[in-house]
């Protein structure tokens, strides 16, 4: 009786087991489905920032254009979900508009991102860094993201370029305003 008892015992935790393990890969498979059901990413085919110099002590509202194409060449800028669209993942723009060609085909996507917003993910990505200086004179490269999803809500989009930052005495940045 006592061996009857703990076979069930010990069939019951396999089962168990086996439901848990089965409901932990759902949920894992479900979180990456989340995050990116298509399972696709694509990767802008030209950032511009303007200005190419950014003036760390008097920054200035940062403008970026994208290309973005899909692997066939066809232009997907109209297709770009503009609430979705961040600088180095955190900041929004203040403003979007998408530029048209001659032939009236959608051919950029521009964005706008606020001085002190810019401003201050720059001082982050320094300090997270440790970026130091080493000559006043010089620009210091930094290569910044821009990411954001298609308007089907599934598809994300990531493209980057660098930002020549200058006017910063180095060592310690300020915080960021």
């Amino acid at each position: 009786m006592a061996i009857a008892k703990e076979g069930e015992k010990t069939m019951k935790l396999r089962k168990q087991s086996l439901f848990s393990l089965a409901l932990l890969a759902l949920l894992i498979i479900g979180i990456f489905g989340l995050i990116n059901p298509a399972g696709s990413i694509l990767t802008a085919s030209q950032v511009k920032f303007t200005p190419k110099h950014y003036d760390m002590q008097n920054g200035a509202d940062l403008a970026v254009q994208i290309q973005l194409t899909d692997e066939n060449n066809v232009t997907l800028v109209d297709e770009i979900d503009n609430t979705t669209v961040r600088l180095e993942g955190s900041v929004p723009p203040t403003t979007t508009w998408i530029e048209y060609n001659q032939a009236g085909k959608p051919s950029r996507f521009h964005a706008v991102f606020g001085a002190s917003a810019v401003t201050g993910v720059i001082w982050h990505i320094i300090q997270h860094m440790d970026i130091t200086r080493p000559n006043p004179w010089v620009p210091i490269p930094l290569r910044l993201y821009v990411y954001g999803k298609l308007i089907d809500g599934t598809t994300l989009w990531e493209g980057s370029a660098i930002l020549s930052l200058y006017n910063w005495a180095g060592g310690s940045p300020s915080p960021p305003p």
